[in-house]
Formats: structure tokens, sequence, C-alpha cells
């Protein structure tokens, strides 16, 4: 798997063998260079070759753990880009590169300081030094630092490549021909290197844009268009003027167009995809509060309403019974012996009970009807519409289900016109349950009965 750290990995290594490389060849290949001369854009500067060679050794310390010695190497690259700059603001003819070219050479290399990187070069060079220096200080807070210097680095260097691209030799010409800006292939290597420290922070573009989920999904998809299709349509509007099939003037105000098309298009697709991510976000947090509060109203024994789940519904059903006129009736059930069961087969045995009886009242029950498990032993059911014709009938399918299913129980119920509401409706039939629970101790063959009426 692809990861920021391996790509950062990559790049390091291989920036170290093309600026070992280079350095290499200006002192052994240089003769074989004066008979078959290199195009200037594979010119690199031995003292650019060198601070990258030594800022991707201080990538490789800093992926390695080793602080220390990156934070030196790092430090290095810092003053190597700024003497360099000194030496071009202090007007030296000579400097730090006469020690890593021969003078022939350097007289290859052409210009008004042969040998000596371009200030972008050493700029950029600068910036990239300060980002490593600070990515080897582990603290969070250094990242945002080095992100800055990465970022004015990355910016040097790819407007010297669009430069290059675009063939606007007055990017990296002067006027006499000299060599006074970065060589394709020195904007390259810094550009890589630049990307390659940008894979360390952990929370920076590389790793979000390779992230896993909506985040990195989208990063992926909007990045291209965003790189991609200005340089696309800005090389096109190039060489349209350049074959004097297009006005400079109109190509330009093409240009523009195009950007704005562009960007209109970009920001329609993308609105549209944040749309779609804060409706599946607001999906997910509703189903999930929705689980989280059917479970706070849930017995996990037997998936019945528990007492929260119960008193919500009789609000929500006396409300209702008051709205349409309706009537209602409350079973009350409480199972014999589980007790006795707890205390003599166990707790698992005594479980295997209250499943039992759970699964032959939801069986019994009609489908609107509520079903609780109310306690270790007590159910309820809440029957709305119920008229007292039905309510026997539904007492006595749940009393048959019971006794099926091998489970003594003992039931009373009460109506809710009669008690009043559907709360005293439920204190009444818990205390026929008694009578009949009562009855049953005492021999009597006596089937559940309501309290009033």
């Amino acid at each position: 798997m692809v990861t920021p750290q391996r790509l950062a990995t990559v790049g390091a290594v291989t920036i170290l063998v093309v600026g070992i490389s280079y350095l290499i060849g200006w002192h052994a290949l240089w003769r074989v260079l004066l008979t078959v001369p290199w195009p200037t854009a594979l010119y690199v500067m031995p003292l650019s070759a060198l601070a990258c060679t030594l800022a991707a050794g201080a990538l490789l310390l800093t992926l390695g753990d080793r602080s220390r010695r990156a934070r030196l190497l790092a430090a290095c690259v810092v003053a190597l880009a700024a003497i360099v700059l000194l030496e071009y603001l202090l007007g030296l003819s000579g400097g730090l590169e006469r020690y890593l070219a021969d003078a022939p050479a350097r007289a290859l290399l052409g210009g008004t300081h042969p040998g000596r990187p371009a200030p972008q070069s050493a700029l950029a060079l600068l910036f990239v030094g300060v980002a490593l220096w600070c990515l080897a200080d582990k603290r969070a807070y250094r990242y945002d630092f080095a992100d800055l210097g990465i970022g004015l680095a990355l910016f040097l260097s790819f407007m010297i490549l669009m430069g290059h691209l675009f063939q606007a030799p007055v990017l990296y010409r002067s006027a006499d021909g000299g060599l006074v800006g970065m060589a394709l292939a020195e904007t390259l290597l810094i550009l890589g290197l630049a990307l390659s420290a940008l894979c360390l922070n952990p929370q920076g573009v590389v790793a979000t844009f390779m992230a896993e989920g909506a985040v990195g999904a989208t990063k992926r998809r909007t990045v291209p268009v965003i790189v991609i299709a200005p340089v696309a349509l800005a090389f096109l509007q190039h060489w349209l003027v350049r074959w004097q099939a297009l006005d400079p003037a109109l190509g330009l105000a093409m240009m523009v167009t195009a950007y704005i098309v562009v960007f209109l298009a970009l920001v329609e697709w993308v609105s549209r995809y944040l749309v779609r991510l804060e409706e599946e976000r607001t999906g997910v947090y509703a189903q999930r509060e929705s689980q989280a509060k059917q479970e706070g109203m849930t017995d996990m024994l037997t998936r019945l309403y528990n007492r929260r789940g119960w008193d919500q519904a009789v609000r929500e059903a006396e409300a209702r019974c008051r709205r349409e006129a309706l009537n209602a009736c409350v079973i009350v059930i409480d199972l014999d012996g589980l007790k006795r069961i707890n205390d003599t087969e166990g707790h698992a045995k005594g479980d295997e009970l209250i499943r039992r009886a759970a699964n032959a009242l939801r069986m019994a029950a009609r489908r609107d009807d509520v079903l609780a498990r109310l306690g270790g032993d007590e159910f309820a059911c809440l029957s709305v519409g119920c008229v007292p014709e039905h309510a026997n009938e539904i007492l006595k399918r749940l009393s048959n289900a019971l006794v099926k299913s091998n489970v003594p129980a003992s039931l009373g119920y009460a109506m809710r016109d009669i008690a009043g509401s559907i709360v005293a409706a439920f204190q009444e039939a818990d205390q026929a349950m008694y009578t009949h629970k009562r009855a049953r101790k005492a021999g009597r063959a006596e089937k559940p009965a309501q309290t009033s009426g």
C-alpha cells in the first residue's frame, strides 16, 4: 500500500542518488561534456546538487527518527543557501562554487557566476532547509512552520517549471544569454524535494489526499482538475498564439473566460458533493441517535420495551386516545416462580424462562400492541383502540400462549375509560394481577379479572 512515508522515502532516495551523481559528474565528466555538451535544461549547479543531497539525507534521517542528525543536515542546507544569497547581495564574483567544480567545469556551465545556483534556487533551498529543520522536531506546532516553508519552495519551483513548460526564457535566462535561473532538471529536483518533505506532515495535504474516506476522495477528485485544467488551457493558448492562430488579446480573454467556467463547474461539483456528504452525515447521526434512543428504551434480554420505553409509549398512547376519543386496555403479567428458578437452577434458566415468556407474548399480541418488560418478572401489554368485548379475548390469547410455552404467570387487566387514564388503568391492572396471583396460590382456578367495571 502506498503511504506518505513511502512516497517520502522514495523521493528522498531518488534525490540523494541524483544529487550524488551530479556531484561526481561535475568532477569526472566535464571533459566529455566539453565534446558532447548536454542541453542546458539538464544542468544542476554543484552547490544545488550538494544542498539537495544534504536535504535528502535530512529527510531520510527524519523518517528514521534521528532528529538531531536531521536538524544538523537541515541547518547545513540553510547555511549553504544563505551564503549563496549573501554572495548575490554583496556582489561577490566568486564563492563556494569554486570548491565544488574545477575551472573547466565551471567554464562549461557558463553565465556570470558559473557553478553558482540561481537566486531563486538558493531561496527555494533555504525554505526547504527551514522546513526540514522544523519537521525534524516532532512537536505538532512545528508542522505549521514546515508547511509554510514547503509551500514557498513549491511556489518558486512550480513557477519556474511553468516558465519552462511555456518556453518563457525571460524567467531563467539573462539578456546576455548567461544562465541565471533554474534549469529544468534543477527545478524538478527541488520540486521533488519539497513534495517529499510535504509527505512528512501526518495532517498535511499529502496525508489527507491519500487518506481513506470522504476527505481523501474529494481531494483526489478535485486536485487534478485544479492543477491540470489551468496548465492545459494555458498551454493550448500559448501554442495557438505562437502559431498565430489566435490574437494575443483574444487568447487572454479566452483564457480568463475558460478559467471562470472551469472554476464555476468545480464549485458546482464540490457544492453538490458537500451537500451529499452533509446529508449522509446528518442521516448517519440521525440513525445513530435513533438507534441509541431505541436501545435506551429496549430491554436487552427480551428486545421488548423497558420501563423507559413503556412510559414513553404510554404518554404517546394517552395523547392519541384523547385526540381520537379511543379506549385502551392495559394487561399486566407477572411470572410465577422466577425467583425459585434463579435460586435453585441458576440465572441462566431464569433468563430462558423470561425469553420464552417474551416470545409467547410477542406471538399472541396484536401487531399494534405495546409489549414491555417492566422488571425482573413483570410484563405489560397496552392495546390502544381495544373495547371491553375484545379485552377478554386478548387476555385469553396471551394467557393461552404462556400456558403453551410452559410459562406459569398471573395476569390482570383494566380499561382506560373506566380508570380514567392509561396510567390509572395500569395501576388497577396491577392490582388485578395480584388478585389472580393470590387466587392461584390458594389453589382456586380463578381466571384473570378486571378490578373495576
